[in-house]
């Protein structure tokens, strides 16, 4: 598998914590829309769910792209440990539409 350049100008940069929050909350909602989900966040469910996990530690495990200073998208990673002891990870993502 061949790397892909990043986009010219996209930075990438770690989770600076509530913070971001706003941000994190346009990006998320418009990746939804563009989506067609019908999931509107908030700043401050955004700041009750980040509080709430405990398989994600998003200092570690979140990353935020920019482009131009304002943040184009985000995605997070976490595990889950199955009865069996084997342990998955999943990540996600949000960019917003065009």
């Amino acid at each position: 598998m061949t790397a892909l350049p990043l986009v010219s100008g996209v930075v990438l940069r770690p989770f600076r914590g509530a913070a971001d929050f706003a941000a994190m909350t346009a990006v998320a909602n418009a990746s939804s829309a563009a989506d067609g989900i019908q999931v509107l966040r908030t700043p401050e469910s955004m700041a009750r769910d980040y509080a709430a996990f405990t398989a994600c530690d998003p200092l570690q495990d979140c990353i935020v792209a920019e482009w131009g200073g304002e943040m184009v998208g985000y995605g997070r990673c976490w595990w889950v440990t199955l009865a069996d002891g084997l342990t998955l990870h999943a990540q996600i993502g949000f960019v917003p539409g065009r």
